[in-house]
């Protein structure tokens, strides 16, 4: 998934800004999942191909996808009335 010599998963997900994370409306449990989510970007993303052609990229998305659910992220997504978190 990375250019020759551009940034790895590993250290995208090390930079990312949390400072958004000490807004009102999040609490422990949302800094909690951003943490979780971080560490597991680099595995999550790993051994994706790095290419604009559309095929390519629809293939990384659906890739993309399952792994987040085999990882339990895609019930964020869900209300927790339907199953969710």
């Amino acid at each position: 998934m990375n250019p020759a010599n551009g940034p790895t998963p590993t250290t995208i997900a090390a930079t990312m800004p949390t400072s958004h994370l000490a807004w009102p409306f999040f609490d422990a449990t949302h800094r909690e999942l951003a943490s979780t989510l971080a560490a597991a970007a680099p595995t999550l993303t790993g051994n994706l191909e790095h290419s604009e052609a559309r095929d390519v990229v629809d293939a990384n998305c659906r890739t993309l996808v399952k792994r987040l659910g085999a990882a339990g992220f895609c019930r964020y997504a869900v209300p927790a009335a339907h199953g969710g978190a």
